[in-house]
């Protein structure tokens, strides 16, 4: 058999296969996402601290990133399209901004974006304390280092992450979501979820927050361990947690469906009782 004139052949094939697939490449995948990223166009919003209370922010499906600012200005930053739907209002102490066209999500496409139109981004100062709502479909929510008195999250099926954070109060509704809180400071935490899972982590000790949290088709894990309940006299595992210690100004709330639970806090550790601690015997004097 001779394989030396096959060779050419079967190179030629090769070749042929590569290019065809480079062209589909870049027909079907490349060409799309930049005349996407193309339509948009970047958008700025600056506001002065002392004339807002309110950020209320709605859409379909953009990704909410909101972070610490470098400077001493509220900054809004997104994507939007020149021929947009889209509605900003600055006035009475709320900022409102509505995007209510859908993102044409580029997480799909094998090119990736360098730009990217599917997120807003909100820059808080430091010595700032607002209260922001989001509102939306199915876009995620990632919020680190910043102070707020409140936040509002609801969506229908994504989640939220929160981190080395202090809010007063935090709100978060979906119906399928994860979320996790690490490292936040809060003296309020409202949570409803039909299914996702729940990783809290607060950072003292849970004895001191008056708590009603249950899943109902879910596991609820405490500091690693399962919550255990006497129910008809007998001690059982259970998917509730509740307290309700006296004069306790914080408070956990979080009533889930079929969502797993997991919780962690700083518990003290209980202090060694002198009274109980066995004495030593005094050691023999070796005789001369």
């Amino acid at each position: 058999m001779n394989t030396r004139g096959k060779l050419p052949i079967f190179l030629i094939l090769l070749l042929t296969v590569a290019i065809v697939g480079i062209w589909v490449l870049y027909s079907v995948y490349y060409v799309p996402n930049a005349r996407i990223s193309a339509t948009y166009m970047e958008v700025y919003q600056e506001i002065d601290p002392l004339e807002v209370d309110t950020l209320d922010l709605k859409s379909v499906n953009h990704k909410l990133i909101i972070k610490e600012s470098e400077g001493d200005k509220i900054r809004i930053n997104y994507f939007q399209k020149t021929d947009n739907i889209n509605t900003y209002n600055n006035g009475n102490g709320v900022v409102s901004l509505n995007m209510r066209e859908r993102v044409e999500n580029l997480d799909n496409l094998f090119f990736q974006s360098s730009r990217k139109i599917d997120t807003i981004t909100v820059y808080i100062p430091t010595d700032c304390l607002p209260d922001i709502s989001y509102d939306t479909i199915s876009g995620t929510t990632d919020v680190s280092n910043v102070t707020l008195e409140r936040l509002n999250v609801s969506s229908i099926t994504s989640g939220i992450e929160i981190k080395n954070s202090e809010i007063e109060n935090i709100i978060f509704n979906t119906n399928e979501g994860n979320m996790t809180v690490d490292e936040v400071t809060f003296n309020k935490l409202n949570v409803t979820e039909i299914s996702g899972t729940v990783n809290l982590n607060v950072t003292d000790s849970l004895t001191a927050y008056k708590s009603a949290v249950s899943t109902t088709y879910g596991i609820l894990n405490i500091n690693g361990e399962r919550v255990r309940d006497k129910v008809e006299e007998v001690e059982t595992v259970v998917n509730y947690y509740n307290n309700e210690p006296e004069e306790a100004e914080k408070e956990v709330n979080i009533v889930a469906h079929r969502s797993n639970i997991n919780i962690t806090s700083v518990e003290p550790v209980p202090e060694e009782n002198p009274e109980t601690v066995p004495e030593q015997p005094a050691e023999e004097t070796p005789q001369q």
